[in-house]
């Protein structure tokens, strides 16, 4: 989540190095402090236009550099709690149709270069509108947030489930064994 660069290293400086995390991971991704004895606030310019989130001359008091790290690791991991809840059913807690259909993309050139075996399944819930007509809402969303709770338990870290519409869930297995994974989630 961090990274502290000092600007004199051996092989490239600390503002070149900062440029190549960059072309890999972006500021909310990977927080980098650039650090100089430098007081050329040219340096500073340099380090915050190559990618770096914040900088800190040396010498420096401990506890200042402390609450940098905090700040910047405080910072990274708001962004990941806001993109995961971006990315999430507030109901059920799963993943939603938008981010299947980001990485399912992904998943399906994956697929077709052959590097990974990939299995989409979508699943209904009969009756659905039925069982809300007849009991009311909220055992409709029970009965949504039960099948999420079934599919987090059944399902491998590797697979990607969503809720896809009201009743409707997708899920894409990677390489998985197809009649042995399809039984299973039958069976349960």
């Amino acid at each position: 989540q961090l990274i502290i660069s000092d600007y004199n290293m051996p092989n490239m400086d600390g503002i070149e190095f900062t440029s190549k995390v960059r072309a890999s991971y972006s500021r909310n991704e990977l927080a980098i402090i650039g650090i100089s004895a430098s007081t050329d606030t040219n340096t500073t310019i340099r380090f915050l236009k190559s990618g770096a989130n914040d900088f800190i001359t040396r010498p420096f008091l401990h506890e200042e550099l402390y609450c940098r790290i905090s700040q910047n690791i405080d910072a990274v991991r708001s962004f990941n709690h806001l993109r995961d809840a971006a990315d999430r059913d507030s109901l059920s807690g799963m993943y939603n149709r938008s981010y299947l259909l980001k990485s399912g993309s992904k998943l399906f050139e994956n697929a077709k270069r052959q590097n990974i075996r990939l299995m989409a399944v979508m699943i209904d819930i009969d009756q659905f509108k039925q069982i809300t007509k007849d009991h009311g809402r909220q055992t409709g969303d029970r009965a949504v947030q039960h099948i999420a709770a079934k599919f987090d338990r059944l399902l491998r870290k590797t697979d990607v489930v969503s809720r896809f519409s009201h009743s409707e869930f997708c899920l894409l297995c990677v390489n998985a064994e197809a009649e042995h994974d399809q039984q299973q989630l039958l069976n349960n």
